[in-house]
């Protein structure tokens, strides 16, 4: 169509969505909170887990003295099965700080990542909000602009208005330009994050369940191992 008189308002601006904006924010701080809860959690479990090694090897070194004791007095099934539980305590405190190291590897690691993921979402939801108030004052200032150039009546007032208004306009556009890139590019990465983080949860979900299953297994097997010293006791 026919462009615009000299300091007519230009063709209305493509309005810029935003309202997902606010969606993606507030999804983007409900999972970082629930996301700091579970890690809050993994780590106290973490702790406690190594907690629990420091008091084993302790328990261990006790058993191991009482055996030591024992053996004194007399050198039978008792104070073997004592020092076999002292022993086999000190492993149990091992097994305890490997499940400790690999929790923390497995699952703390991947959910700081996505505590991480989630703040940069929002860092780019403030960067695009941030972007369309430049833009709207730009637009703003054009219709200032264009309100000035009505009024004028002299000739070469009115020719450096209209090169304002050229120049305010090319601005408008080259902003306008910027925050549907950027969005653009944020929804093609926001979709991905969906894609991967619903792999990497589920990764994180299977070597929990993985990790504790091998845990308890150890833990049986390891027990079952030094029964036979406990049953050998002779109590006669």
């Amino acid at each position: 169509g026919p462009s615009p008189a000299e300091g007519e308002a230009p063709p209305p601006q493509a309005p810029i969505v935003s309202e997902h904006w606010d969606d993606t924010k507030t999804y983007a701080d409900q999972l970082e909170r629930s996301l700091s809860l579970l890690r809050e959690r993994i780590e106290l479990l973490v702790k406690r887990r190594r907690e629990t090694s420091v008091s084993l090897l302790e328990f261990g070194k006790s058993f191991v003295k009482i055996g030591e004791i024992e053996s004194t007095y007399e050198d039978g099934t008792l104070p073997k099965a004592l020092v076999d539980v002292g022993h086999h305590s000190e492993h149990l405190s091992i097994v305890y700080q490997e499940q400790a190291d690999n929790e923390t590897i497995q699952v703390v690691e991947t959910i700081m990542y996505y505590i991480g993921l989630s703040n940069a979402v929002r860092d780019v939801i403030k960067r695009l909000q941030k972007m369309v108030l430049t833009r709207d004052t730009i637009e703003n200032t054009l219709r200032q602009c264009q309100d000035t150039r009505h009024k004028l009546t002299k000739e070469d007032e009115q020719r450096k208005m209209d090169l304002e208004i050229n120049n305010t306009t090319q601005r408008l556009d080259e902003a306008t330009k910027e925050v549907i890139s950027l969005d653009q590019t944020f929804q093609q990465e926001l979709r991905r994050f969906h894609r991967e983080k619903q792999y990497d949860i589920k990764q994180m979900l299977k070597a929990f369940v993985d990790l504790q299953q091998e845990y308890s297994g150890k833990m049986k097997t390891s027990w079952e191992s030094v029964l036979p010293s406990v049953e050998a006791i002779k109590t006669d």
